[in-house]
């Protein structure tokens, strides 16, 4: 689980590199569950994300990342719960975007899809769905991302 957890971290950290727009229907999605009881979201501009700093190139120039998250709890069911994964899976799947990982491991999930941009090493936009049966979370990262920032995150995290 540690390595499964050491992943999402390595590619929400690419969210620096990012510089193009995805579809429209994640942002309906992210809009749906906006503000919906039981439901977490979080947006982060393209400015905000390079004002951390972390990961990218100097000059990228991000659109920005957004994430919903829900938990199972008295307002949100495992119906709840299914409903998101398998509406991101089918948007993700939908919209061009190619399953690039997949990991099982008992009741938990990760399921990473990635635009190819035709530029050999460069993704353009990653979704990032992780599951379990009592929460999920999909993870919505808009625009190109470079192997060699992913090189550069991953070794940075080895410490």
């Amino acid at each position: 689980m540690k390595t499964l957890k050491k992943l999402i971290v390595v590619f929400c950290l690419l969210a620096p590199s990012v510089t193009m727009a995805q579809s429209k229907s994640f942002d309906q999605l992210y809009n749906e569950y906006s503000g919906k009881k039981g439901a977490s979201t979080v947006m982060m501009s393209g400015d905000m994300i390079n004002i951390s700093g972390k990961g990218g190139s100097p000059d990228t120039k991000l659109k920005g990342m957004k994430i919903i998250s829900l938990e199972k709890s008295l307002t949100v069911g495992t119906a709840d719960i299914n409903r998101l994964r398998d509406e991101a899976i089918a948007l993700a799947s939908g919209t061009g975007y190619k399953l690039i990982m997949d990991v099982r491991d008992d009741d938990e999930i990760v399921k990473i899809y990635a635009r190819n941009t035709g530029k050999q090493g460069v993704m353009n936009g990653v979704v990032i769905i992780t599951a379990e049966n009592d929460e999920v979370s999909v993870i919505f990262i808009e625009g190109e991302i470079d192997s060699r920032d992913i090189n550069r995150i991953r070794h940075t995290n080895d410490d």
